[in-house]
């Protein structure tokens, strides 16, 4: 495996695209009868149960780490000191105060942050970037003895968007971006 992403989920991301789409609707229908709605009030997430990002095992290259720090929805610090870029995406930005980037701050948080997680690398790909930061999809344990790929279930949640820098990007873009 190696990565969260493959081609078995399309199907299922599909088919949680079209019930968000339609939730949202349903959402968007409740607010514009009430006039003090604020995207504070939007629900977060979606049906988890149903979601593309629950695997039912890790990839065999997962290493275990634990979170010491959480920085933003894509960026955090292990106990040994080492800093975790998200691979595959990217999440507004906190210092430039952009919408929902506490939102994606907390969907990392509350998922990691000084918890065990699991990373594993895109195969053939730098481990690092220009910053010295892993790049890495990143790995919990689910109540449900599944285990949640944060990088697919930050853009599904919406927070986050599919994102490669520079030439190379990884395998799996297309199927973020279907997210």
């Amino acid at each position: 495996m190696g990565q969260c992403l493959s081609s078995a989920t399309v199907p299922i991301m599909k088919e949680h695209f079209e019930e968000a789409i339609e939730d949202a609707l349903a959402t968007q229908e409740q607010q514009a009868g009430n006039e003090n709605s604020s995207p504070q009030h939007r629900p977060q997430g979606g049906r988890h149960d149903k979601s593309a990002a629950l695997y039912a095992s890790l990839p065999s290259d997962a290493e275990k780490h634990e979170v010491r720090n959480v920085y933003d929805g894509d960026t955090f610090t292990l106990t040994n000191e080492k800093r975790v870029r998200l691979l595959g995406i990217d999440t507004p930005e906190i210092k430039e105060q952009q919408p929902f980037a506490q939102e994606a701050k907390a969907y990392t948080k509350d998922r990691c942050n000084k918890r065990e997680v699991h990373l594993s690398f895109e195969p053939g790909s730098e481990r690092e970037d220009h910053y010295g930061r892993l790049l890495c999809y990143v790995w919990v344990s689910a109540d449900n003895g599944k285990h949640l790929c944060i990088n697919e279930g930050i853009v599904e949640a919406g927070l986050a968007r599919a994102y490669t820098p520079g030439k190379g990007g990884t395998a799996q873009l297309g199927e973020l971006v279907r997210l």
